[in-house]
């Protein structure tokens, strides 16, 4: 009896970390997406905001090394790229290439919320 309620105590604990974390993923990358829309709205406006920039970037090197506590350091070093890939884009002006930049760290970290979803694909 004492056996199984360690288990049920620890099984609780593991999904309470786990929610912890879904949600703190979800509000973080949720964040950084109307960051990156509001980058976008520039952009389709001419304009190569490097002030939106700097937020998106500090926002997302805030939150890596929580990210790299639950999710797997592939998608977030695709994260890191990304973001200087942007980085040379916003230095040099080039907006086509913002564009493009900025619509694959959209996917990104899209992807890095999508794969933190608890559901029976992601625990099996």
């Amino acid at each position: 009896m004492k056996g199984l309620r360690i288990s049920l105590a620890m099984l609780v604990f593991v999904l309470a970390v786990n929610v912890y974390f879904y949600m703190y993923i979800s509000s973080s990358t949720n964040e950084i997406c109307e960051l990156i829309d509001d980058m976008e709205r520039m952009m389709n406006e001419g304009v190569l905001s490097e002030e939106i920039f700097l937020k998106i970037s500090e926002r997302t090197e805030k939150n890596i090394p929580v990210w790299q506590i639950v999710i797997n350091h592939s998608e977030t070093d695709n994260v890191t790229v990304t973001l200087d890939s942007l980085r040379g884009a916003v230095k040099n002006g080039d907006i086509y290439y913002g564009r493009v930049y900025l619509g694959s760290l959209r996917f990104y970290i899209s992807n890095l919320f999508e794969r933190e979803k608890l559901s029976l694909s992601n625990i099996f």
